[in-house]
């Protein structure tokens, strides 16, 4: 998982690699366990997106990747015009 922020936005690209072709769920949570964005992926290996969030309220977020075989997530802090990951991630390659 990467994720990469645009200057001056609440939007970031998310980059997910090694897949496996697996059904992958991808989420973003408010801290109360409302889900603000959704997307299932089917038979891919790789995904690359640009995810705008400017209509959400500065906070805590959670992001998750959910596959059959565990989840990944990390937490998002937005703030007024920027977005602050505060878990880990893998670097580019």
């Amino acid at each position: 998982m990467y994720l990469q922020p645009v200057p001056d936005s609440k939007s970031f690209v998310l980059r997910l690699a090694n897949l496996q072709r697996m059904p992958t769920k991808i989420l973003i949570k408010g801290q109360k366990g409302n889900i603000y964005y959704s997307e299932s992926l089917k038979g891919r290996n790789g995904y690359r997106k640009m995810l705008d969030l400017q209509k959400l309220e500065a906070g805590f977020y959670l992001l998750e990747i959910i596959q059959k075989g565990g989840t990944k997530s990390g937490p998002i802090l937005l703030k007024h015009g920027s977005v602050v990951f505060l878990g880990k991630q893998k670097s580019e390659a």
